[in-house]
C-alpha cells in the first residue's frame, strides 16, 4: 500500500529563531496530514462530531535528519504502522521530505480513538476502519493497551511545594 502524502510551503509563522522549521510546526504539519487524509476520505470534523469520536495522542516521538528552510516545500507521508485489532488503537508512521525526495524528519504517533460522550477510548466505525486500512504497511503491528503504555513514560507525582516561589 502506498502512503497518503500532503504537500506544504513553510511560511514564515512556522520558523523558528535558527530560522529553520520550528518543532511546533513539525507536529502541526503531521496532525494536518492525519485530517486531511480522513477529510479526503469522508471523515470531515462534523462527520467525527456526528459519531461523537476522536483521535487522541498518547505519544509522539520525532527524529529530525535535514533541516527545512523559509518557503521550502514539505511533503509529509502517512502509514499505520500499528493498531489493535479491534482498531481502537493506532500507530501512525509519518515521514517528512523536501522537493528533492530527501527524507528530513519522521514522526511516530501512538493514540486512539476517543467517544466523547463516554470520555472513554471505543472502537471506530467499520466505515473508518476500512479508510484508515488503506494505508496499512505491509508488516502492521498488533497493539494491545499494554503495548501502548510500555512504550509511554509513567506519570509521576511532585510536591507542590516545589511551586511556591514562582
Amino acid at each position: 500500500m502506498n502512503p497518503y502524502f500532503e504537500k506544504f510551503t513553510i511560511r514564515w509563522s512556522d520558523m523558528d529563531a535558527n530560522r529553520h522549521l520550528a518543532n511546533a510546526s513539525y507536529m502541526n504539519f503531521c496532525s494536518q496530514t492525519r485530517m486531511q487524509f480522513l477529510m479526503k476520505h469522508n471523515y470531515s470534523f462534523e462527520q467525527l462530531i456526528k459519531q461523537n469520536i476522536g483521535p487522541i495522542i498518547m505519544k509522539e516521538v520525532f527524529s529530525f535528519y535535514k533541516e527545512f528552510l523559509f518557503h521550502n516545500t514539505v511533503f509529509v507521508g502517512i502509514e499505520i504502522k500499528g493498531k489493535s485489532e479491534d482498531g481502537s488503537l493506532f500507530h501512525f508512521h509519518q515521514r517528512m521530505y523536501n522537493e528533492k525526495g530527501e527524507h528530513c524528519a519522521s514522526s511516530d504517533v501512538y493514540g486512539a480513538w476517543f467517544d466523547l460522550h463516554h470520555r472513554k477510548i471505543t472502537i471506530p466505525s467499520n466505515d473508518l476502519k476500512q479508510v484508515l486500512d488503506s494505508i496499512n504497511t505491509e508488516n502492521i503491528e498488533i497493539l494491545s493497551l499494554e503495548d501502548l503504555k510500555q512504550k509511554s513514560e509513567k506519570p509521576e507525582p511532585i510536591d507542590i511545594s516545589l511551586f511556591e516561589n514562582f
